[in-house]
């Protein structure tokens, strides 16, 4: 489901004119190009040029399943520039329950013996400053240049956040190539090897009832995705086992819907 681009406001003189000559004001968090989107799922992983498609965010639990389970899947931002708003949940026979939304790269899976790689944390690929051998490509197979994560650093706050990876990207493939270390810490990209969680949007929320939603989780501001980031959604039976389900939907807003 998608919102339109919106009313084309004219700008004839006077038309920003209340009756009463006061100017009219339209506040909007939207960025500039982008168009609405509610969405329950994520992108088709397939190809980086995907929209929608991918994992739905839907979670049934019956009795005798796992305490907590877990859905998750990736968006596609390289082509198709996306902000997180704001989300709303949905639940069914919730007792008590808890719900978290969390951000998580995509994972990487390689071997970095001998590549003049190391892994920082045990989670994040960079290049070993001391070592020898750390050029072009070295170390990283060509079937996992797809998974290189965005960094973002869109708002002033950000301007710090670590990327340790350049790279070229081609929309006629829809592939990275010349894949670079940058040494400096200033890259475009990460290549993660092991998921983390990157923030948390909802964190154990508890929800009750018998059928309650679609309930805000109201936001002022965005958030742009970084290219292969995506999102776990996670629910927590409490107490004695029951069945119960919830859903979540995300307010995004993108260049493309399609």
């Amino acid at each position: 489901m998608a919102i339109s681009e919106g009313i084309q406001i004219p700008t004839s003189k006077g038309y920003f004119d209340s009756i009463d000559l006061r100017q009219n004001v339209h506040d909007t968090p939207r960025p500039k190009g982008t168009i609405t989107q509610f969405i329950s799922m994520t992108d088709e992983q397939t190809s980086n040029d995907k929209v929608s498609g991918g994992q739905s965010f839907l979670i049934k639990h019956e009795i005798g399943n796992d305490t907590t389970q877990i859905v998750k899947g990736y968006y596609n931002t390289i082509e198709n520039k996306t902000y997180i708003h704001e989300g709303y949940v949905q639940f069914k026979d919730a007792q008590w329950d808890k719900i978290s939304v969390i951000a998580i790269p995509k994972v990487t899976e390689i071997d970095v013996e001998g590549t003049g790689y190391r892994h920082y944390g045990n989670y994040l690929l960079v290049p070993e400053v001391l070592g020898s051998g750390y050029g072009p490509e070295v170390g990283i197979a060509s079937g996992h240049v797809e998974q290189l994560v965005e960094v973002t650093r869109d708002q002033p706050e950000h301007e710090s956040r670590i990327g340790w990876f350049d790279a070229d990207y081609s929309t006629t493939t829809h592939l990275f190539s010349n894949i670079i270390p940058n040494l400096q810490g200033k890259g475009r990209y990460n290549i993660f090897t092991y998921e983390v969680d990157l923030f948390t949007f909802v964190s154990d929320f508890i929800v009750n009832g018998t059928t309650v939603g679609p309930f805000l989780m109201s936001s002022h501001d965005v958030e742009r995705f970084g290219h292969n980031i995506g999102i776990k959604f996670k629910i927590k039976t409490e107490g004695t086992d029951h069945a119960w389900s919830s859903s979540i939907m995300l307010n995004l807003y993108r260049e493309k819907l399609q």
